[in-house]
């Protein structure tokens, strides 16, 4: 709730030589108007206090459904893309034998070996005509890269369009800063000679870490799968 000071004298003038019925009228106009949108302003009272409900319905968990079904668009997307370059990629299944091939893609592009610790894999591909590649995991899983200090969660569907030494168009990769999860929809290595690989948001905002902290690490508990 929000009050704006300095008012006063004006509305109490205002509100004085208001004739009542169109004082009761603007007060019917606004309870229409705060039912509609939670938005609600009151001229007639000495002062004029601004309430703002972030739920249009009063219910918070209107909200979180919102949330969800504007994630669902992007899970439906990625699994669009796939289903796409699905016939002339190579494609391969069970955890070890996807671990395996990523790495060697990722060997292959010139990138970490260790960016894509995905847990529990069961099917990956890659169509090397479009570029574009899939991981598919059981359960999405939250990475924590020590080096660094950054947890990374990877959805359960992982695509992305890859060229030498950059992945680019992901989906289904975020990384937390502080408490808040940032969507990542490229990463590349600009000058290998600077060891520095740059992550870049749909925003275009970017930031840039070691190689070496993305390198394969000794295996540990830093990958925990999480409930879908």
């Amino acid at each position: 709730m929000v009050k704006i000071k300095g008012w006063e004298g004006y509305l109490r003038n205002y509100a004085t030589h208001r004739p009542p019925q169109e004082i009761s009228a603007s007060i019917k106009a606004n309870q229409r108007r705060e039912e509609s949108t939670g938005f609600s302003v009151y001229p007639h009272s000495r002062s004029v206090l601004v309430l703002f409900f972030p739920f249009a319905d009063g219910n918070p968990r209107s909200a979180e459904k919102k949330e969800i079904a504007g994630r669902r668009p992007r899970a439906r997307m990625s699994s669009q893309l796939i289903a796409t370059h699905r016939e002339k990629a190579e494609v391969y299944e069970g955890d070890a034998l996807c671990k395996q091939k990523s790495m060697e893609l990722l060997e292959e592009l010139n990138l970490p070996k260790g960016l894509l610790p995905l847990n529990d894999l069961v099917e990956c591909g890659y169509n090397r005509e479009s570029g574009f590649v899939w991981l598919i995991q059981k359960k999405k899983c939250d990475h924590y890269f020590k080096k660094i200090g950054r947890h990374v969660a990877y959805a359960p569907e992982v695509t992305a369009f890859v060229e030498n030494r950059k992945m680019k168009k992901m989906t289904g990769v975020k990384s937390k800063e502080l408490l808040i999860w940032i969507t990542l929809t490229e990463m590349y290595i600009q000058d290998p000679a600077s060891g520095q690989i740059t992550f870049k948001t749909p925003t275009g905002l970017s930031r840039s870490f070691p190689v070496s902290a993305f390198e394969i690490e000794e295996k540990s508990d830093s990958a925990q799968p999480q409930a879908a």
